[in-house]
């Protein structure tokens, strides 16, 4: 059997390289709309039996996910879909492979996270979520106002370029609506999408107070999450990759902290069964529906 990637831009890339040494060259697949010289590369699907793949990765634009996600739903292949997983709802009920798919909010296997899980903390007070970068920064050698990440009609913008913090939030605390929250333009980068949003969230179940600070127009990159509890405070630092308390400071493995580590980790876990907290497509919906009401409180 053969697995796919779907799409072979900047991310498309990062999982052929990362699945290409589990399941082999020979055995893997991208589908581009663009021809590409390299092997078993397709850009017609009357080339191939989708039946044939076992595992397929989405990592087209964001607004391209729910068609894939419609071609491949009576299949009984495996799919990782890119973060997000969608950018607008789809009917449940007509995928019935939904428990075979997963989103790739990658994280949830940071030691950082697994460290904070560890913890169970108790009587927490306030937590903050804090994702600052430049988004002409993020491609190098290409001009970031043809990316995806800044085209609205691709999926771009801030709500689901860091979606990772949502996706944590909910992984870590569980559900959570937005009390207020502010999007706005950094006029210097001239999108035509938001870059900046600054939310207030509560904890459906206990109340819990979450801020988010989300950025992509912050020359100053930082990436944490603050924990406030009754007797002590926790900062997970995803740059340093750090953990700080009043107790003392903990660096952890650089190795398995890294990008191309983690999405490797994702794509095992997936292929060999393991068990995991990875996202579904449920909690994928979730964070689409999130969004969505985001976007239509904003307008």
């Amino acid at each position: 059997m053969y697995s796919m990637v779907v799409g072979f831009g900047s991310i498309g890339k990062q999982h052929y390289e990362s699945l290409k040494k589990i399941v082999g060259k020979e055995n893997l697949f991208i589908f581009s709309r663009r021809e590409l010289n390299i092997d078993n590369c397709i850009s017609n699907l009357d080339q191939v039996n989708l039946n044939e793949f076992n595992y397929f990765v989405i990592a087209n634009e964001a607004t391209l996910h729910a068609e894939w996600i419609e071609k491949l739903k009576d299949t009984n292949s495996k799919i990782l879909v890119e973060k997000p997983l969608c950018t607008e709802k789809i009917k449940t009920k007509k995928i019935k492979n939904r428990e075979n798919i997963y989103v790739g909010y990658h994280l949830r296997l940071h030691p950082l996270i697994k460290e904070i899980k560890k913890l169970e903390l108790t009587e927490i007070e306030k937590v903050e979520f804090v994702n600052h970068s430049w988004l002409p920064d993020w491609r190098e050698n290409r001009d970031y106002r043809e990316s995806v990440s800044s085209r609205k009609e691709l999926g771009g913008g801030v709500l689901y370029e860091l979606s990772h913090d949502f996706d944590l939030a909910k992984y870590i605390f569980g559900d959570y609506k937005f009390i207020d929250f502010n999007l706005s333009k950094y006029k210097k980068l001239n999108l035509d999408v938001y870059d900046t949003f600054i939310g207030n969230a509560k904890n459906v179940a206990n109340g819990l107070n979450l801020f988010f600070s989300l950025s992509m127009a912050s020359k100053e990159s930082e990436r944490y999450i603050n924990i406030q509890t009754k007797n002590n405070s926790y900062r997970v630092d995803f740059i340093d990759n750090s953990l700080r308390s009043e107790e003392g400071f903990t660096k952890l493995d650089n190795d398995q902290a890294s990008k191309k580590y983690l999405l490797q980790r994702q794509h095992e876990i997936i292929l060999n069964n393991d068990e995991n907290f990875l996202s579904g497509f449920n909690e994928g919906q979730w964070i689409v529906n999130l969004i969505n009401e985001i976007e239509e409180r904003n307008e």
